[in-house]
């Protein structure tokens, strides 16, 4: 799957959602261990930014209002390199 040159949004310490480019929104998880680069791995992947703000509002605690504002202005459905 193509990745989106877009780093997407940083929801918090752990979260992120961005856009593969393609097909879908992917929500994030964050991975690091000392003296490691930092990865990141997709947990949630959604076309329709309902589910996409569902799965935010499950998983992530504490987002920035901000950035939940900013996810919540996408487009009803995925549309290809629509990034956050």
């Amino acid at each position: 799957m193509p990745a989106s040159k877009a780093p997407g949004v940083r929801l918090n310490a752990q979260w992120r959602v961005r856009d593969d480019g393609a097909v879908q929104w992917v929500l994030e998880l964050r991975h690091s261990k000392p003296g490691k680069a930092e990865r990141w791995s997709g947990r949630r992947f959604h076309v329709e930014r309902a589910a996409l703000l569902r799965s935010i509002n499950e998983l992530c605690r504490s987002v920035d209002p901000h950035h939940l504002a900013a996810i919540a202005a996408l487009p009803k459905v995925y549309k290809a390199n629509a990034a956050p």
